[in-house]
């Protein structure tokens, strides 16, 4: 266990930038948010990096195994700034990268 000094904290770090730390601070926020297994959005890429491979992906399929319609799919993804289509492109790029790196699909598939 380690044991801190509490007023440590509370120190400048030298050579800090606000600026820096402010956008860090968004890019983790919204990496968090892709990894929250409750947003719709991470129920649709799960599904979507498992169906792709079989070209059986779109927006009817996806709805019908997540239980809800696809219009209140398409809602849902609204709710949280997107939509099924920017899901799903983001999707496709983030496994073409994947493929093109040599690491193939994500562990969980």
């Amino acid at each position: 266990m380690f044991y801190f000094d509490k007023a440590r904290f509370d120190e400048r770090l030298p050579g800090a930038s606000p600026d820096i730390a402010q956008a860090t601070d968004r890019i983790a926020e919204r990496y968090i948010e892709t990894l929250n297994p409750a947003k719709t959005a991470s129920q649709v890429r799960r599904l979507l990096v498992a169906l792709l491979p079989s070209g059986k992906a779109d927006q009817e399929i996806i709805a019908d195994r997540l239980n809800r319609s696809a219009s209140t799919l398409q809602r849902q993804l609204q709710a949280e700034g997107l939509s099924y289509r920017a899901v799903l492109q983001s999707t496709r790029r983030s496994l073409a990268e994947r493929y093109g790196s040599g690491r193939g699909l994500p562990a969980n598939h």
